[in-house]
């Protein structure tokens, strides 16, 4: 289990217990369990997602708000960097993360930037340096006017794999009195990350995207 401490920390809480069952029927504890161990990270509001990309190390990306960057560590027990920051990714000057997430499908990282001159920063967990493929905030066909909170539906129904559809959320403040203006943003990953779908809220500020799956008439 890992918890978030926006003090510039981020805390690890095993949770699991490799020992048998003992013979009086009393619950499996080992030395370990619910033992915490910190870990350093940079500094501000923090978010977290576990990267599971194919046949790699999982990872654990948090980013901060105050350094804006995002940092990377090593959650494979097998690994020699285990539970240690293996890297830190700037995002950019100006640039104020407030969500992030994993997609499966195409192995990338989305972490919504809610302030700055980008949208959605992209990193690539496929990649050993977790190449960039940043996503600029605009008003353009195929833009993401602005970014925030995200999700990704990880649900399979058809041929629709998990991981195709994120959701980016945002909010730009109205001018001189004027109303602000929310934002639901819709990506494709399969797609090359193409926004497909742009739908305004009003005068609405989404604090968090989260998504419910429901069967209707077994479809």
């Amino acid at each position: 289990l890992w918890a978030n401490n926006d003090a510039g920390s981020i805390f690890r809480v095993n949770i699991n217990s490799e020992d048998t069952t003992d013979t009086d029927g009393a619950s499996p504890v080992d030395d370990l369990y619910l033992n915490v161990t910190e870990i350093a990270v940079g500094a501000g509001h923090q978010l977290s997602t576990l990267v599971t990309p194919t046949g790699r190390s999982p990872l654990l990306l948090t980013h901060h708000a105050t350094d804006q960057t995002v940092s990377v560590v090593n959650v494979d027990p097998a690994a020699p960097t285990f539970m240690t920051v293996t890297q830190t990714i700037a995002l950019g000057i100006d640039n104020v993360p407030h969500g992030i997430t994993f997609s499966p499908l195409n192995h990338h990282v989305y972490v919504g930037i809610e302030r700055g001159p980008l949208a959605l920063g992209v990193l690539d967990a496929a990649d050993d340096a977790l190449a960039s493929h940043h996503m600029a905030a605009g008003v353009g066909v195929g833009q993401l006017p602005v970014g925030g909170p995200v999700a990704v539906d990880l649900s399979t129904h058809g041929d629709q794999p998990a991981g195709r559809w994120v959701f980016s959320a945002g909010y730009r403040a109205g001018i001189e009195g004027t109303a602000g203006q929310g934002y639901l943003s819709v990506i494709d990953a399969s797609m090359a990350n193409a926004v497909v779908e742009v739908v305004a809220l009003g005068d609405a500020r989404v604090g968090a995207i989260q998504i419910s799956h429901l069967t209707v008439d077994n479809q």
